[in-house]
């Protein structure tokens, strides 16, 4: 599988993540999406003659960032209504501020793929790494809270 599967692959069950949230309640999606998560993180990054620390750990934080903006893209779908209903500015500056909040709301995703991958070639079993490096995610800054919980 190519790269840029990957990542789509990793926007994909973002968005299936965040199809939990109200007013879909899709729940059974929420839970399809991690295990997508988690698998694709799983996958093999690169091939083994240039597997570095930096490049597979930045690998699972890209792929983490995709399936993070994925999941907000779906969650705060709202945000462009928002900005074209409460501004005076038109819809594509709804839908840039969309892009720009997912993103910015995918960086706390982006840590958990980074401190999955660090953890695994740390020898850390692949559940805990997982299951740490979301947590690590709960400790940035955020500006709309949520969680699948």
């Amino acid at each position: 599988m190519s790269r840029v599967p990957k990542y789509a692959l990793a926007l994909l069950a973002g968005m299936a993540l965040g199809l939990g949230s109200p007013p879909v309640d899709a729940y059974l999606a929420l839970w399809l999406g991690l295990v997508a998560f988690a698998w694709i993180l799983d996958a093999p990054s690169v091939g083994p003659e240039s597997r570095t620390r930096w490049r597979v750990a930045m690998t699972g934080a890209l792929r983490g960032l995709a399936f993070g903006i994925g999941a907000n893209l779906v969650v705060l779908r709202f945000i462009t209504t928002v900005v074209v209903r409460f501004t005076p500015l038109p819809w594509v500056a709804g839908v840039l501020a969309l892009l720009l909040l997912a993103a910015f709301e995918g960086l706390r995703w982006m840590v958990a793929g980074l401190a999955y991958e660090t953890l695994v070639r740390a020898r850390v079993p692949r559940p805990v790494a997982l299951a740490a490096g979301v947590y690590a995610g709960t400790f940035l800054p955020t500006m709309l809270p949520w969680t699948t919980a």
